[in-house]
């Protein structure tokens, strides 16, 4: 029988708390762990590292987070049945420097296979870090902003939209069910309403000028006057300029996206445009108020009674009577100055006013079952045209967006010359400084001469300073840019 003892075999223990790995012996009674000084003795050990005789230097692998680190978790909630929970030592890698070989010696089998009680503490500590873990995890969640595209991504791709004589490839595309929309004297802006909002769009590159938010409750009215756009929400109005705009950024106390929006209660009046005035009328023939783009109201005397405005142009507001006699009046009302019109006929009585400018009138003779078009000097009150009448006389007048032309029951009239052409075609609206007719989709010239466009089913709205088509398609707002240089040419 030898004297020869054999020495305690290491072992690979993983500390259940901090998870650190500490190589210790079946007879440490008191082995504690290096990192945080939990004590080890009571972790059992199923299986020992190999000690080969080498010349000493031992190379092991850390720890594998993805097991050693569920097991250490498991062992801090396991209850008292649940086997024991033992890190296996990962392989070692060996050296040696003599050559020979390896001679692993019996590995001993654990002291201990009951399961030591695990120290307050530790589970209190546990505890902590989950309960830490846990405020910086909500706090991140609830601290990470909304997912906004990168200001790199993309654009999204534009659908086509075939208009003969037009690129496909819309310049720009804007998602929008728009309801109406109105574009200002120079085309460079869109006024947009949807049942929920209104916007301001700038025609050349679809940017987003300003928003204003609308009660939905009733269908809205798009209008432009001048430089303002306006909106009759119900019994509100609401105004839009570009020099409120620029008022309210420089003063900073508007947000920006509402930004040269105002807003006005009507009350019981009306709302009535005459080219560039906005009058709210509260008795018809009587009470007037002219009303600025930032709301102010100043109010306007009527220059005789029963009198309605008919133009404005200028610093100064036409009136009409049924007497077939015209007033011209300052915008309050005030210098007034009346212009006898000459009837084409003694019976002859004035039926409809049309319109009218700084130089001219228009109204319809009618006498017996016979209706003439005339447009009549406001200096003279002498007809400067007539032409009979064919169409219904109550058919709505257009005018093109910077007034110079306007449509009415099949006839054109020049605000310039005064001059009246007859056409064809039932004109529907403008876009620029051209008429529209929907079916077929046609743009017709002042004088008369029309353009096909013939492709999708589109509606126009606007033409920008450049020249570009801005068209709705129901659900989306696009510009088409001219495909050649004589795009949109008239043809008779």
């Amino acid at each position: 029988m030898s004297d020869h003892t054999t020495p305690a075999v290491p072992a690979i223990v993983q500390c259940t708390f901090c998870l650190c790995p500490n190589i210790t012996t079946a007879d440490d009674l008191e082995a504690l762990c290096k990192n945080c000084g939990l004590d080890l003795s009571r972790l059992g050990v199923s299986s020992t590292a190999p000690t080969p005789e080498t010349d000493g230097t031992v190379f092991s692998r850390g720890p594998d987070d993805t097991v050693n680190g569920a097991q250490a978790i498991a062992t801090l909630f396991a209850d008292e049945t649940s086997p024991d929970c033992v890190v296996d030592a990962p392989p070692l890698e060996t050296t040696s420097t003599a050559g020979a070989s390896a001679k692993p010696k019996p590995t001993p089998t654990s002291t201990s296979t009951r399961r030591s009680p695990i120290h307050p503490w530790v589970i209190a500590g546990a505890f902590a870090v989950l309960i830490v873990g846990a405020i910086i995890a909500t706090w991140v969640l609830l601290s990470t902003p909304p997912s906004v595209a990168s200001a790199g991504a993309a654009p999204k791709q534009a659908t086509p939209i075939t208009l003969e004589g037009w690129n496909a490839t819309p310049a720009w595309a804007l998602d929008a069910t728009a309801e109406e929309t109105a574009e200002s004297a120079d085309g460079a802006t869109l006024l947009v309403t949807t049942r929920d909002d209104a916007s301001i769009v700038d025609t050349t590159t679809g940017d987003l000028l300003a928003t204003q938010e609308l009660g939905g409750d009733t269908s809205a009215r798009a209008y432009w006057a001048g430089d303002t756009a306006l909106v009759v929400d119900g019994d509100t109005l609401h105004l839009w300029s570009a020099e409120n705009s620029t008022d309210a950024n420089e003063s900073g106390d508007t947000e920006s996206d509402q930004a040269g929006w105002a807003t006005t209660k009507l009350g019981d009046a009306t709302v009535s445009l005459r080219g560039d005035a906005i009058l709210a009328v509260a008795e018809v023939g009587a009470k007037y108020e002219l009303i600025h783009a930032d709301t102010t109201r100043d109010a306007v005397t009527v220059p005789t009674e029963g009198a309605v405005p008919v133009a404005a142009s200028g610093d100064t507001i036409t009136w009409g009577t049924n007497k077939g006699v015209a007033y011209v009046t300052a915008r309050d009302g005030s210098d007034s100055r009346d212009t006898v019109l000459a009837a084409p006929t003694d019976a002859a009585s004035v039926s409809r006013w049309i319109s009218g400018d700084s130089k001219h009138v228009y109204v319809v003779w009618s006498d017996g079952d016979t209706d003439t078009v005339a447009v009549h000097s406001l200096e003279s009150g002498d007809a400067v045209s007539t032409l009979p009448l064919t169409a219904d006389r109550e058919a709505a007048a257009t005018s093109t967006r910077d007034g110079a032309h306007v449509a009415y029951a099949g006839v054109l009239i020049d605000a310039t010359t005064g001059a009246i052409t007859e056409t064809s075609h039932d004109i529907d609206g403008t876009v620029g400084e051209q008429f529209v007719t929907t079916d077929p989709l046609t743009l017709v010239n002042p004088a008369g001469e029309a353009t096909p466009l013939a492709g999708d089913s589109v509606t126009l709205v606007a033409m920008s300073p450049d020249g570009d088509l801005v068209v709705s398609t129901g659900d989306t707002i696009a510009s088409l840019t001219p495909a050649s240089a004589d795009a949109g040419a008239r043809t008779p």
